[in-house]
């Protein structure tokens, strides 16, 4: 499989933006889209790398994690670029976390369940302008990302790969349903990977939100919080996204995406 990580807007080694207001879930999804169209012309013409010729392109897979899985959502919603989707870590119907703790880590001062003009409306007056990263070591934010297990130098190194957000679409990215319309718009085979602790009040309703699509599974990973990539199980999800993913229907498809959003 040939895998492409690509960083949001405003975050990484990408681009940076004046104005938090303006970089909501519908732009960083139609930049991502933009990007992924380029990076498969270049893949079929035989430009992505220097060493590496055309290549004929199979089923083309959007997985994000968390934040990213809302923007793929949004964007398979707004421009189809994929063939099928996998959202990691994310759900869509309902609070997913004690809020009153996840406000005060990314700064947005709201109480209770967030919504969207809560969010938005400050950033108008620039609340969010300054780049800024999420504070994971609240207790409850701890608690809600790692199981048990997993060991405190792991935890260590993963608050090392810590970023700035995209603009509003992190702190939206935690609206209750924000995605829900977008999500049973998709037509797309749908693979849900969630933790046994998760950012979904219901595992087994999340499949629902899918209801256009005729090919949705629903896989969720035992001992394992809601980054997944740190779990002592993780192989399992490795293992049965990549089952899942060779088992797509072929496809001579160039129009979608080529790989991942973390």
């Amino acid at each position: 499989m040939l895998v492409i990580a690509v960083d949001h807007l405003a975050t990484g080694e990408s681009s940076r933006h004046p104005r938090a207001a303006e970089l909501t879930p519908d732009v960083v999804a139609a930049a991502n889209a933009a990007t992924l169209a380029e990076l498969t012309e270049r893949a079929v013409k035989g430009s992505l790398l220097p060493d590496l010729g055309p290549l004929e392109l199979g089923p083309t897979v959007g997985v994000g994690h968390s934040m990213g899985a809302m923007l793929a959502i949004f964007q398979q919603s707004l421009h189809g670029s994929f063939d099928a989707v996998a959202p990691l870590g994310y759900g869509t119907v309902g609070p997913i976390i004690t809020w009153a703790d996840t406000h005060a880590s990314i700064g947005t001062g709201v109480l209770g369940v967030p919504s969207l003009e809560a969010i938005m409306e400050p950033a108008r007056s620039g609340a969010f302008d300054t780049p800024f990263a999420a504070d994971r070591t609240m207790t409850a934010m701890r608690h809600h990302f790692y199981w048990d297990d997993v060991p405190a130098d792991v935890i260590a190194t993963d608050d090392l790969t810590n970023t700035h957000l995209p603009g509003v679409s992190g702190p939206l990215s935690i609206v209750p349903f924000i995605a829900s319309d977008h999500a049973g718009r998709l037509r797309c085979p749908v693979f849900i990977g969630l933790g046994e602790r998760d950012s979904t009040p219901r595992h087994h309703d999340e499949a629902r939100a899918y209801y256009s699509s005729l090919d949705v599974t629903l896989f969720v990973l035992p001992k394992s919080g809601h980054c997944h990539n740190t779990a002592g199980t993780r192989r399992l999800l490795w293992d049965r996204l990549a089952r899942w993913i060779r088992a797509l229907p072929p496809t001579s498809s160039t129009d979608g995406s080529l790989g991942t959003q973390p």
